[in-house]
């Protein structure tokens, strides 16, 4: 059964059909028994794409498992490099022919008559697999070398201009020879830093793309509970870039509970306006170096969990890589601080796993007794636990005064600031941020309490200890 259809967009709808059967996509069809409907959308500069509502052919289909890349690890792999040339596939999908007798399948009608694809439609559950295995295939040679290959983004990575220029006469041989088509208004060549899945990336890093920040920026209160969680979905994308973020959120994530009502408190409006700050003073993420040792600062307050990974890069200035923020579940909030501190190491080395398998990892804590704690070995299960998930990384453990989690963040923001400031602009290119060596030890005159150890391990003090080491207060 045809779905009704504006009237005002029929002209639009007709045209592309044409230019579909024009260009050999689509073909017209007299008897299936396989047919899907029309559905049209309409493109940012008016236009019509035609799509087709599979949802009875995936169903049937058998799922192909293909795994499309880690899209963090394309980013990382591709910042740092001085050349770029960030290349779009024409119309990807379309490249790919559906075999002859699985054409009638993707029937689909129309006021005008019905159609089946020739060539591969968007929409269909195993497309992204089956363009992605052909273009690892047809890249191979290259892949993770030069090219890294998302769908139909293809990554040209060099370390200089000349190497660039030998890369592009690789990867368009291969596009002949495989019969890729590229389309020139979306393709950029030979750039020091480019857009690529939504960041920026370039030499100095890994950045959020100032559009993002802008779009966000500019939100207003959400009304009710689902445009928040909408709002926290968008901004859970930049996390990684965003120091103490689950602190930040706590306060909105707090106004999703079931038996709370929502409305807005001084806190919420305060925590939604920080957390847009944040977002818009995020720094660039360092691209990591695999020769060189890592550092991870392990923090942990009365609610959350975090862990900033940083490296000292050839100037000798400390820069941040990542960083980790995580909500504490109810029963963990009663974890003594040395529990959490400990916990804020296993899950801040899971989430950058990635990076420090094969890496000397020196984590940085502020309670004397996490060493004694990971070598104990009277331990109930599940603490025994997180000593074997330890175990896994070559981490030395060191004790420092380190700044409470939200006092370590401000001062790595302080820090991009100031060398933002003091860079001369470039209104060609994003200001490249620079991080001074930071020394997260307490100045004298702002020392933390010394606690006896007992007090810091009992779980009726934990209230305490938070109070005194993070000036948090006890709901």
């Amino acid at each position: 059964k045809q779905r009704p259809i504006n009237p005002r967009i029929e002209p639009l709808m007709r045209k592309e059909l044409s230019k579909l059967i024009e260009s050999g996509i689509i073909f017209p069809v007299k008897h299936s028994s396989w047919v899907a409907n029309l559905v049209p959308v309409r493109k940012k500069n008016g236009e019509i794409r035609l799509c087709v509502d599979f949802r009875d052919l995936n169903k049937a289909s058998l799922k192909d498992h293909y795994p499309l890349p880690n899209m963090d690890q394309i980013l990382r792999t591709v910042s740092g490099s001085d050349r770029l040339s960030l290349l779009d596939g024409y119309s990807g999908y379309n490249q790919i022919l559906v075999r002859g007798e699985d054409r009638y399948k993707t029937t689909f009608t129309t006021k005008w008559g019905t159609y089946a694809y020739k060539r591969m439609p968007f929409g269909l559950s195993n497309a992204g697999a089956t363009f992605q295995r052909a273009m690892d295939m047809a890249f191979r040679s290259l892949l993770n070398k030069c090219i890294l290959v998302y769908l139909d983004d293809v990554t040209v990575f060099s370390k200089n201009s000349d190497e660039h220029l030998m890369h592009l006469r690789q990867t368009f041989q291969i596009c002949r020879q495989f019969g890729i088509s590229l389309n020139p208004k979306k393709s950029i060549f030979s750039v020091h830093e480019g857009k690529l899945l939504g960041h920026i990336v370039s030499k100095q890093g890994l950045a959020i793309d100032p559009f993002r920040i802008e779009a966000i920026s500019q939100l207003s209160l959400p009304h009710h509970k689902k445009a928040l969680q909408s709002f926290l979905g968008k901004i859970n994308f930049v996390r990684r870039f965003v120091p103490d973020f689950a602190a930040l959120v706590k306060p909105l994530t707090a106004m999703l509970r079931k038996e709370k009502t929502f409305s807005w408190t001084s806190e919420g409006r305060e925590g939604f306006e920080a957390i847009k700050t944040a977002i818009s003073q995020a720094p660039t993420l360092a691209n990591p170096n695999f020769d060189k040792d890592f550092t991870m600062y392990a923090l942990a307050g009365a609610e959350t969990i975090s862990a900033i990974l940083t490296q000292v890069n050839d100037e000798n200035i400390e820069q941040p890589i990542a960083f980790f923020g995580q909500s504490l579940h109810d029963y963990e909030t009663r974890y003594t601080f040395l529990e959490k501190q400990v916990l804020s190491i296993v899950r801040g080395l899971k989430n950058f796993k990635y990076m420090l398998s094969n890496n000397r990892i020196h984590v940085l804590v502020s309670h004397p007794n996490v060493k004694a704690f990971l070598l104990n070995k009277e331990l109930n299960e599940k603490r025994a636990g997180w000593i074997t998930k330890v175990m896994e990384y070559d981490v030395d453990i060191r004790v420092a005064k380190i700044v409470r989690g939200k006092g370590l963040c401000e001062h790595l923001i302080t820090d991009m600031l100031k060398n933002q400031a003091a860079e001369p602009k470039d209104s060609e290119q994003h200001a490249e941020t620079t991080y001074q060596q930071s020394n997260v030890m307490l100045q004298p005159g702002n020392q933390q309490p010394e606690l006896p150890q007992e007090i810091q391990e009992s779980r009726w003090m934990t209230d305490l200890v938070n109070y005194l080491q993070h000036g948090t207060y006890p709901e």
